[in-house]
């Protein structure tokens, strides 16, 4: 779209006097690099995101891409900046290693969420024996809601009666509080948080685990140890460091086992396949919530992908190390102005105005909109339903009208796609399983008498062309069929025409026909109804209402909790002008109106379709739908908004970091910048060993002192020893001016300038890679372990950035020495290029 786009308005742009380019997937960096200098670049978000970030790992300025972010005009702009704002733009690199995950792991999870799964049925066989709204029945539901919010007798018992939910939550809501939560959960292995989207180990859960891999949870032995060593004068520091790194490792296997453990269940109990992802020649693809297609470019990184494969049995595949990451709202942050547009902001006004400070306004169609919005009926079964839809698609076959049908999940198009097979209506599949054939399918959906049933793919961004003529052909089939019917005995035949213009058009074809039939028009408050009656309709006795429809008919299969992700289906239909219908068919067993069940206020509007199925509709229902997608999205907002606090933290760090990392790359002279590293690591030095320049035991002080320097620079400090402490910071800076000068004068200036440079920018980019680890390994402690509000992202943002703290140091802790002890260059030859210095550096980073 974005080469199309591009090639489109070239002309246009360039007779303004501005460049215009189109940034691709195919395109080598050379070709980026002249493309990103023009006035006007189109491109995919996720093409710019991913150039941004391999621009901040780059070690020359000459290497970069990306000019300066100056306006980015952003289609689609609701599902780019509010439903995919969090989620991360991940680069990952290195040969990747294939997570070892021992079979007895695998074999423990399984057997865990077995257990977890008999802990749910004896809880549902007990709700069986309890009383019909009782405290000790409200108590069960409250357990069944935290082991599997999908269990079958809880969503029975809460879908009859809407205020159930209510109840429900706030017992867990009261046990919680009181600290009485384990009351909830003793019985349990795991509980599952009431978003669906985090879990937490119980302890019983924890001991059955344990009983099978041995103690995991349990780290608090290495701590002390680790504690000790750090404060253990009697071994030289070589060896406390050795010590100290060994328990370090340990506890980061230790540590790694754990999280490992609670990705595998999170996999296991939480994801599933067809709705969160689905098994596509032998590897597991990503499926995207809002568009329902599948991102084979996506994966879940830190073992979760991992515990996936392995669910599946689908080879594992290497996971490779994360170099950097940044969420859609961070990249976009980056630019001075941005802008957007898209066919369903309106809804989404505050989110707008509050997160990115946009205002929201509408633009007028620039045809009129000839589409015609039914409003959404409900029945009380999934059975009635998806009859009272086939009726729907049988009715549409008779006059060749194009049907799409949109569901939310493979599994559910997959559903349908059955019922009209065993009916013998011919149609094809979209979903993200085949969207190999995208093109094709869509190519067909507008052509006349084609049903398609597609998940959300066929929604944002498809445009299906209506074949030429298609409401003439429609048209002529309505009065082939009036006419078979009135021949055939029917009196009258009532077509219900939604627009005057859709009635001038059946008028007008009523007329050419020259039938001889009585017509008779008639305004109503929804639109105009053509009566034709039979030659003598006292004759005649029975009389057929139907809908007279052109265009595209678009089904929805259940409504989302996203108002957006409807109206973009609805949106398939009537596009550009054109005729259009679209429906929802509902029922009482749908994900959204599952928990909370018909409102009794709907229950007034109830009528009998023509097969005698009782169906909700009106106002009602209307006002109840518009109350649970305005509570859904409150909660997806919230959801937004706590991903987005610790998304900022870790991003504040991020663009810290690349912005110092930028004007390192920008520097012509490190020397200056290396000067302040020396000063600032000497007075790190002698705050260490002398804090507040205090003595305490000056023997044992400089010693430690003079140990450290001598171990990571090969120097002796002993000339430093009773120097007044007043002086002993500049005496350490002179010591280390003097072990690099040994290294200065190996090379020429320019070389030892840009060897300066590239061995910090790849000093810093290794120790950032375990930072971003680090930061990762905190927020997945917090997921996987239940949500606990303000106390968890004050602690994670306080850790986090004493974390980023720690990095920065360690930078000059592990660049400095790294500087001092580089080997020399060849004597007995030319000196190496540049190429050659670089490999060099790589090769002591290895």
């Amino acid at each position: 779209l974005a080469g199309r786009d591009a090639e489109f308005l070239a002309p246009v742009f360039e007779s303004l006097g501005l460049s215009v380019s189109a940034v691709m997937e195919v395109m080598e960096e050379s070709e980026r690099r002249i493309a990103y200098g023009k006035s006007i670049v189109y491109g995919a978000l996720r093409e710019f995101g991913f150039d941004f970030m391999r621009d901040n790992l780059k070690l020359s300025s000459v290497e970069v891409v990306q000019r300066k972010l100056d306006v980015a005009v952003i289609d689609e702009a609701d599902h780019a900046l509010i439903d995919e704002a969090n989620i991360p733009l991940i680069i990952a690199g290195g040969a990747g290693e294939i997570p070892k995950i021992p079979a007895k792991l695998r074999t423990t999870i399984e057997h865990l969420v077995e257990q977890q799964r008999s802990a749910v049925s004896a809880l549902e066989k007990e709700m069986g024996s309890l009383e019909p709204r009782s405290h000790a029945g409200l108590i069960i539901l409250a357990k069944l809601y935290l082991a599997d919010p999908d269990s079958t007798v809880l969503r029975q018992e809460l879908s009859s009666d809407p205020k159930e939910l209510k109840r429900v939550l706030r017992i867990i809501s009261e046990y919680r509080v009181d600290e009485e939560y384990e009351y909830l959960t003793s019985n349990l292995y795991y509980w599952i948080d009431n978003d669906g989207r985090s879990l937490c180990l119980t302890e019983k859960g924890q001991d059955f685990v344990e009983s099978c891999l041995g103690p995991m949870f349990e780290d608090s032995a290495v701590l002390d140890r680790l504690s000790t060593s750090y404060s253990n004068n009697g071994l030289s520091l070589a060896s406390r460091r050795k010590e100290i790194n060994e328990l370090d490792r340990q506890l980061a296997r230790k540590q790694n086992r754990m999280h490992q453990i609670l990705r595998m269940i999170w996999g296991y109990a939480l994801l599933k396949k067809d709705v969160d992802y689905l098994v596509r020649d032998d590897q597991v693809v990503l499926i995207d919530k809002y568009t329902g297609r599948g991102r084979p470019d996506t994966r879940y990184h830190f073992g979760l992908q991992a515990a996936l494969e392995i669910k599946e049995g689908v080879p594992v595949q290497p996971e490779h190390e994360v170099l950097g990451q940044i969420s859609v709202r961070g990249f976009i942050s980056q630019y001075s102005t941005v802008c957007g547009m898209t066919g369903t902001a309106m809804s989404s006004k505050r989110e707008f105005q509050s997160t990115y400070g946009l205002d929201v306004i509408s633009v007028v169609p620039n045809k009129h909109v000839k589409r015609t919005d039914f409003e959404p009926r409900m029945y009380f079964s999934q059975r009635n339903k998806l009859e009272a839809m086939l009726d729907e698609v049988r009715f549409c076959q008779l006059i060749g009208r194009p049907v799409l049908i949109g569901t939310h999940s493979i599994d559910e198009c997959d559903a349908i796609s059955q019922l009209l097979t065993s009916d013998g209506i011919d149609h094809n599949l979209l979903n993200a399983a085949n969207d190999l054939e995208e093109d094709r399918i869509i190519h067909e959906a507008g052509l006349l008498g084609s049903v398609t049933v597609a998940t959300d793919m066929a929604g944002r961004g498809t445009d299906i062309i209506l074949e030429v003529g298609l409401d003439y052909q429609i048209t002529s089939n309505y009065i082939k069929l009036v006419g078979h019917l009135l021949d055939d005995g029917v009196g009258v035949v009532t077509l219900k025409c939604p627009t005057n213009e859709a009635a001038e058009i059946l008028l007008s074809a009523v007329r050419a026909s020259d039938l001889g039939y009585g017509v008779v028009t008639t305004n109503k408050k929804h639109g105009i109804e053509v009566v034709l009656q039979a030659r003598d309709v006292s004759k005649h006795g029975r009389v057929i209402n139907m809908d007279f429809g052109l265009g595209l008919f678009v089904i929805g299969a259940e409504v989302s909790d996203n108002a957006r992700v409807d109206r973009q289906l609805m949106g398939r239909s009537g596009r550009q002008g054109a005729f259009g219908t679209s429906q929802f068919f509902l029922s009482a067993e749908d994900c959204l109106l599952k928990d909370a069940g018909p409102a009794s206020s709907a229950l007034a509007d109830t009528g009998i379709d023509s097969a005698g199925r009782t169906f909700l509709e009106g106002a009602p229902l209307n006002r109840h739908l518009e109350k649970l997608r305005e509570n859904a999205e409150k909660d997806a907002e919230s959801r937004r908004a706590r991903i987005e606090e610790y998304t900022r933290v870790f991003e504040a760090q991020s663009f810290a970091y690349y912005r110092s990392r930028m004007d390192i790359l920008g520097m012509e002279d490190f020397e200056p910048f290396l000067d302040d590293l020396m000063a600032a690591k000497a007075a790190q030095l002698s705050q260490m060993y002398f804090p507040g320049l205090l003595v305490d035991d000056y023997a044992r002080q400089f010693a430690d002192l003079s140990d450290e320097i001598y171990l990571d620079y090969n120097i002796s400090a002993s000339s430093l020893r009773g120097v007044d402490l007043n002086l002993i910071e500049d005496g350490i800076t002179e010591l280390l001016n003097e072990r690099l000068d040994k290294t200065r004068e190996r090379f020429t200036s320019r070389e030892f300038n840009e060897l300066s440079t590239l061995l910090y920018l790849q000093t810093s980019d290794e120790l950032w890679k375990e930072h971003i680890s680090y930061v990762q390994s905190l927020i997945l402690s917090t997921q996987l372990c239940g949500a606990h509000g303000r106390g968890d992202m004050a602690a994670f943002t306080l850790t986090s950035f004493e974390s980023y703290e720690l990095f920065q140091t360690r930078i000059v802790d592990s660049f400095l020495p790294r500087l001092a002890g580089f080997s020399s260059p060849p004597t007995n030859g030319p000196r190496p290029p540049r190429v050659e210095l670089f490999h060099d550096v790589m090769q002591i980073l290895a």
